[in-house]
């Protein structure tokens, strides 16, 4: 079963801008966190997403005005939401992207599998996109 948790649980910094999806969403776009991450339990996965995010504020070259994702998902199967359905994220590498795909990260890197709860978490949250009318350009 997949378990949800918003973003006041995980306990990220709220945003002081936001710019909703102003576009058709055509779908989800994937990603992995790209470098090893704790895999331990869910305590760690919400570490490991304040980091990210103080990761992202910090990054002043690309302007980040919160964490880049939409929503993320660790080994367990947890989802996370992060800017949520209606936000726009900033993880999709162009302007154009950001604004018409939804973005999940995997909370992963290199030698770390994609486990079989993740799997199914990817699928509720590619159901719900569904349920919402988001395309399912993935």
């Amino acid at each position: 079963m997949t378990v949800w948790h918003d973003r006041a649980s995980i306990g990220l910094r709220n945003s002081h801008k936001k710019t909703t999806f102003k576009k058709q969403r055509k779908g989800l776009a994937f990603h992995w966190e790209g470098v090893t991450t704790t895999q331990g339990g869910l305590d760690a996965s919400k570490a490991t997403l304040r980091s990210i995010q103080k990761s992202h504020l910090g990054n002043k070259a690309q302007g980040y005005i919160d964490i880049a994702y939409n929503f993320a998902v660790d080994h367990l199967g947890n989802v996370f939401e992060l800017r949520g359905w209606d936000v726009q994220g900033a993880a999709n590498g162009s302007t154009a992207a950001n604004e018409t795909y939804v973005s999940i990260c995997y909370l992963a890197g290199p030698g770390q599998p994609f486990t079989a709860a993740a799997k199914q978490s990817f699928k509720s949250i590619r159901s719900e996109a569904t349920k919402r009318g988001i395309g399912a350009d993935n």
